[in-house]
């Protein structure tokens, strides 16, 4: 089976619904324009996310940094 971007996402994002619940899980393209960015970005350029997660113990966000460094993934904190 060849391994494509479409199908190496489609199941780290099964992974993370699974650690996280779907609720906790966003995928859409709106919804990653939203959080592409904080208040203060200036550029036009944006670099959408892959995923938007919403971890809400220091197990789930374990399994989420297994997962990321098991596929290159980067993974970028935003907090408020």
């Amino acid at each position: 089976m060849i391994k494509t971007v479409e199908n190496i996402i489609n199941n780290i994002t099964v992974k993370f619904e699974k650690i996280l619940g779907k609720e906790n899980v966003l995928t859409s393209r709106e919804e990653r324009i939203m959080y592409a960015t904080d208040s203060t970005a200036v550029s036009t350029d944006l670099y959408l996310p892959d995923y938007i997660l919403f971890p809400n113990s220091t197990e789930q966000i374990s399994e989420i940094m297994k997962i990321a460094y098991e596929n290159t993934t980067p993974v970028t904190v935003r907090g408020a």
